[in-house]
């Protein structure tokens, strides 16, 4: 009688632990609502189309790249534009977030190849002012030239 009580409270105890293995796992789950912010947001001209005659260079306006994230970001910047249009561009940047008291820190004048990466620096922005150059272009018309940002799935080597 000793043995069937035995395994009686053996089967119990195992049938228990069951139950509570179940229960522990339902109610250890946690549900959790969490709202992903991109960090990089860009505001500007990234679309300009103009009327031109070859010679001409013709101010492509300026967009601003913003990183809210407090580590800084690599950006690639790529233009779709016709053939003859070489784009140079100019660019500031900030370490800060502040509009009014900003203070801005501009490179010379360069010219990006399609691909070309700029770094955002953590909790600031970056003005890049776009100038395009129709020294090649065969004839005049009316052109688009048009900008995109996007991140960088690399770092370039300085």
């Amino acid at each position: 009688m000793n043995k069937k009580l035995l395994v009686i409270i053996l089967v119990g105890v195992m049938a228990l632990a069951v139950v509570n293995a179940g229960i522990l796992a339902w109610y250890g789950q946690a549900i959790a609502t969490i709202d992903v912010e991109q960090p990089i947001s860009v505001t500007g001209d990234l679309e300009k189309t103009f009327n031109a005659m070859a010679g001409e260079t013709i101010n492509g306006g300026s967009i601003v790249i913003t990183n809210i994230a407090d580590e800084s970001k690599v950006v690639m910047i790529e233009e779709d534009s016709p053939d003859g249009i070489d784009t140079n561009y100019r660019y500031c940047w900030t370490n800060t977030l502040e509009t009014p008291n900003s203070i801005w820190i501009c490179m010379e004048t360069f010219s990006l190849p399609a691909g070309n990466t700029i770094i955002v620096p953590a909790e600031g922005r970056v003005r890049v002012y776009m100038t395009y150059n129709l020294n090649d272009l065969l004839e005049s018309g009316t052109y688009t030239v048009t900008t995109s940002v996007e991140p960088a799935l690399f770092i370039p080597l300085e």
